[in-house]
């Protein structure tokens, strides 16, 4: 296994926007990005590497990415960071040797709520769409969410998420 640490895969906001990878000695074609949970608010790209080990060790091109987190920015920031993310994987595909057309998403909770977003915003959507992002089809080829928060009404959703000091994307 081959391993990279803190790779920026945006210019801007790097502190947060860095990923992992870890590429099998022997790859499969198949890639999976990992995102992690911490409700919106904390939460590290690390906590997937014991997970990433086991599917490289099966021929798994992995990937974990930090993002920003409340309150410093909103949920369009956040899933702009992740369609970056994604978006940076697949431009990586050749070299990292996986077929940019087999990458899964894997998330739980608020990762499992942000890959559920991933899967459903269309190359033609402008959510989380910033001028880095070079490839806008962004939807994964599947999606694991574990214990996402994907129920959330309006209300509900206001009254349990933290308020973001500035709204910026």
């Amino acid at each position: 296994m081959t391993r990279h640490d803190n790779l920026p895969y945006s210019a801007a906001h790097q502190d947060r926007r860095l990923m992992d990878v870890f590429l099998p000695d022997a790859p499969g074609g198949a890639a999976i990005l990992f995102i992690h949970g911490g409700g919106w608010k904390e939460g590290t790209k690390e906590s997937w590497h014991p997970v990433m080990e086991h599917f490289c060790g099966l021929g798994y091109a992995c990937a974990t990415a930090e993002y920003r987190l409340c309150p410093d920015v909103s949920l369009v920031g956040m899933v702009a960071d992740v369609r970056l993310a994604m978006s940076f994987m697949r431009e990586h595909a050749a070299a990292w040797g996986f077929d940019p057309a087999r990458v899964a998403a894997y998330g739980s909770s608020a990762g499992g709520h942000l890959v559920g977003l991933l899967a459903t915003i269309r190359p033609e959507d402008g959510l989380g769409v910033t001028d880095e992002l070079a490839i806008p089809d962004t939807v994964p080829q599947a999606v694991v969410a574990i214990n996402p928060a994907l129920a959330l009404t309006p209300p509900r959703a206001r009254g349990r998420s933290p308020r973001p000091r500035r709204a910026h994307a």
